[in-house]
């Protein structure tokens, strides 16, 4: 019977203390929000000067991503 007390006071204690002791999440970075359109307008402006299929359609990829 003690022993399931005991048990029982542990498992509540580890319970309530988890929470307190979990890190917070780390704000978010600040990107600004036209980031996305230079990437792409980036990318189409080289995917015209590659010089392989395979770069063309890596560029091509990237733009569309």
């Amino acid at each position: 019977m003690m022993k399931r007390a005991v048990s029982i006071a542990a498992l509540v204690c580890a319970l309530v203390v988890q929470p307190a002791l979990a890190q917070s999440p780390a704000p978010a970075p600040a990107i600004a929000p036209d980031a996305d359109l230079l990437c792409a307008a980036w990318t189409a402006n080289f995917a015209s000067t590659a010089k392989t299929e395979k770069e063309k359609l890596g560029l091509t990829l990237l733009m569309t991503y």
